[in-house]
């Protein structure tokens, strides 16, 4: 497999993870992960090859993708209505709802996923995992990638949560 075939598979999470960042140091590590994984071109032993782990970046980046487009719809759309519930102005809206998009419970979320991302860049690559042919660990990274599908939806989760609690309190003190 060509290393531009190879790297195909992996634009899309690659671009998808640096979408969720504010830090730049953040981003250079995505970068470099990515980096990593677009570089590999060595040949991988029989029976084995890149596509057992593109397949498992594919159906990741798929799966973020999905849950990312539909869950920053809904932060933005409750977000809204808490800002016209509790008739903020622009600058009311920017100081009273960062709290509750950006906080110590969303950074541990943060360094959760770059940790998980750490470990996936174990995964590429020349001489590591995929160019040594270790099929075994292909289910050890499709694990790593379910943690990071688990982490990034309680992070959303958590959002959601914070700004419902915001909306209902605004209503009863209005009441």
């Amino acid at each position: 497999m060509s290393s531009a075939s190879a790297g195909g598979k992996y634009v899309g999470v690659c671009s998808l993870l640096s979408i969720d960042t504010r830090g730049v140091a953040l981003r250079l590590f995505i970068s470099l992960i990515c980096l990593s994984l677009l570089a590999g071109t060595a040949p991988v032993a029989a029976g084995c090859d890149r596509s057992s782990y593109s397949e498992v970046f594919d159906k990741a980046s798929v799966e973020l993708t999905k849950m990312n487009n539909e869950r920053a719809k809904q932060i933005k759309r409750l977000l809204r209505d808490l800002k016209k519930l509790a008739s903020w102005t622009d600058q009311e809206y920017l100081r009273n709802a960062a709290p509750l998009v950006e906080n110590e419970q969303i950074s541990e979320f943060n360094s959760r996923s770059k940790a998980l991302l750490a470990s996936v860049a174990d995964f590429g690559g020349s001489g590591t995992t995929i160019d040594r042919g270790e099929c075994g660990k292909v289910d050890e990274l499709r694990a790593l990638f379910s943690l990071l599908i688990d982490n990034t939806r309680e992070k959303w989760a958590f959002m959601e949560k914070s700004i419902e609690v915001a909306i209902d309190q605004t209503k009863s003190a209005r009441n």
